[in-house]
């Protein structure tokens, strides 16, 4: 089973771009240097957070999916569904994401195995959370939710706190250990997400806004992305840093499911297309959902940065704004002139490279008003 989900969350052609971005990751650390570290501890907490987030986003959307479904009837047991799927997870997020960071640490360190083989283990045991929330979450068993979430505090405090060649693998394997518990309780049915339509009145007339809050995805991927940054600015950001600085507005940018709502929604695009009277209604209320939604994502980002600097900076005030009105403008003629077609599954659709073009323009737009205040 483990191969027939590694069919859906990635293929070869993948794997051949990753390796080339693997080499040239290497070879821009090897020409342009970083300073080294020795906390062990600080690949631990990347490996949470590059795991955990992402792997929460694929889990669901991929859960959701018609493919699951029909995989759960196979005459396979229930348990080896469950961790063939918990396996397929983490190699997939070795690939995607571990393996980067650790191309990196073997640049930063000067002893990089025992830090790689750390954030090899704090991986495995962010997924097999992952999974265990997400069918804690299916089941509707709150207590298995709650027990998912001490484990990562658990994990995130061992990581952060302690500090050993021996301790803190030992106890992330126990982290993982227990997570791994927790899944033999549960069928590989429990892997399903099966959606009920809500109904009821909304008191929005904005059709994306109750798109965002019917859909869960959609605040689930608000949420990480806005802590994602705000920890990044905290853990990583140092004062007085434009450019570290300048990467939480980018992280904030990466709000796929909002800036695909039209390409996620084939009829939705074909009527813009076609009727010209729903054609300023449609993205004129996508334009007002879209400045809402980005302009209280950038405020929590700049609150984080204002915290952080300890002072009131007004490139700061710049960047917001900028970012703000770059994210709608882009996003808007994006999916006006760029739509995304040809896809199958929301996973495939929020994978588009196109993804990549928003957060882009706003690092280096707030890279640029950063360097330019300095200059000033």
């Amino acid at each position: 089973m483990t191969k027939v989900f590694l069919q859906d969350f990635i293929t070869k052609d993948k794997i051949k771009w990753y390796g080339i971005a693997f080499i040239l990751l290497g070879a821009f650390l090897y020409f342009f240097p970083l300073p080294h570290m020795t906390m062990v501890s600080t690949a631990g907490v990347i490996g949470i957070m590059v795991c955990f987030f992402p792997t929460m986003y694929t889990i669901y959307t991929y859960s959701v999916a018609d493919n699951i479904r029909l995989y759960l009837s196979l005459p396979v047991k229930p348990r080896s569904v469950i961790f063939s799927f918990a396996l397929s997870l983490f190699i997939v997020t070795l690939i995607e994401r571990i393996a980067f960071v650790a191309v990196a640490i073997i640049f930063l360190y000067d002893n990089p195995l025992p830090v790689i083989l750390f954030l090899i283990f704090s991986g495995a045991a962010t997924v097999l959370i992952n999974v265990a929330i997400l069918l804690g979450v299916n089941t509707k068993q709150p207590v298995v939710c709650f027990i998912g979430a001490v484990l990562l505090v658990g994990l995130t405090l061992i990581c952060t706190m302690l500090n050993g060649l021996v301790i803190q693998p030992t106890l992330v394997m126990l982290i993982g250990l227990l997570a791994a518990l927790l899944l033999l309780r549960h069928d590989s049915l429990d892997l399903a997400i099966f959606r009920q339509s809500k109904k009821g009145k909304s008191r929005f007339h904005n059709y994306f806004f109750r798109v965002l809050l019917t859909e869960k995805i959609y605040l689930t991927n608000t949420l990480m992305v806005v802590l994602f940054a705000v920890v990044f600015l905290f853990l990583f950001a140092e004062q007085g840093n434009p450019v570290m600085m300048s990467v939480a507005w980018c992280v904030a940018a990466v709000n796929t499911p909002a800036t695909t709502m039209i390409s996620g929604d084939k009829w939705l695009a074909r009527q813009s297309d076609m009727l010209p009277g729903c054609y300023k209604d449609i993205w004129g209320m996508y334009r007002r959902f879209l400045t809402i939604y980005f302009s209280t994502v950038n405020i929590i980002v700049l609150a984080a940065c204002l915290i952080r600097s300890e002072r009131v900076v007004p490139y700061m005030l710049m960047q917001f704004a900028a970012a703000t009105s770059l994210e709608v403008y882009i996003t808007v003629y994006l999916e006006k002139h760029k739509r995304i077609a040809g896809w199958q599954t929301k996973q495939q659709l929020w994978r588009n490279p196109r993804k990549y073009i928003l957060p882009a323009i706003v690092f280096i737009v707030a890279c640029g008003i950063s360097m330019i205040s300095e200059m000033i």
